[in-house]
């Protein structure tokens, strides 16, 4: 009796089965999801603000990054006031770069952190290169992602970054 009863178990879990797996519909509405959580959108229309920037000119594309809600919005910050940004000047892809010890140069998807490319020189690509000004607004953007940190030395940058370029935005957080 209880091999019959197995078999009635595994019958039932086999037909449950079919409900739960994924159809091709459900797969493609992921795969729509994950596309609006990207934040190369986002970039690629403030390309024109990021290629020809200034302190005076530059916040709206900060501010877009910034309240984009994206988990991967201050990984970029961070990347772009440390130099790491190129933009593909063909299709202005942004990308996160390094450049190893035999001049190889390593570009990364700002959205995914995965390599997607090696490059030996970088010919149609453009560095952002944020002056100290820049970088002093990507500082105050990062402030509210900085506060939420579990390490009380990231903690402790953001309040610096307060006490030199405290703004209003800064009073939720």
């Amino acid at each position: 009796m209880p091999k019959r009863l197995i078999q009635v178990v595994a019958t039932l879990l086999i037909a449950c089965a079919a409900f739960v797996l994924p159809v091709p519909s459900a797969l493609a509405q992921t795969d729509s999801a994950e596309d609006a959580a990207s934040l190369q959108p986002i970039l690629q229309e403030q390309a024109e603000l990021f290629l020809d920037s200034s302190r005076r000119t530059i916040q709206p594309a900060i501010d877009a990054v910034a309240g984009s809600g994206l988990p991967q919005a201050p990984d970029f910050l961070v990347a772009w006031a440390e130099r790491e940004i190129w933009v593909n000047e063909a299709d202005l892809t942004f990308y996160r770069v390094t450049r190893d010890d035999d001049r190889i140069y390593h570009l990364f998807d700002v959205d995914t952190g995965a390599e997607v490319l090696t490059l030996e020189v970088d010919d149609g690509y453009e560095d952002l290169r944020p002056n100290s000004g820049i970088r002093g607004l990507i500082g105050a953007a990062l402030v509210r992602f900085q506060l939420e940190e579990p390490d009380p030395a990231i903690r402790a940058e953001a309040l610096d970054s307060i006490d030199r370029n405290g703004e209003a935005s800064h009073l939720g957080p």
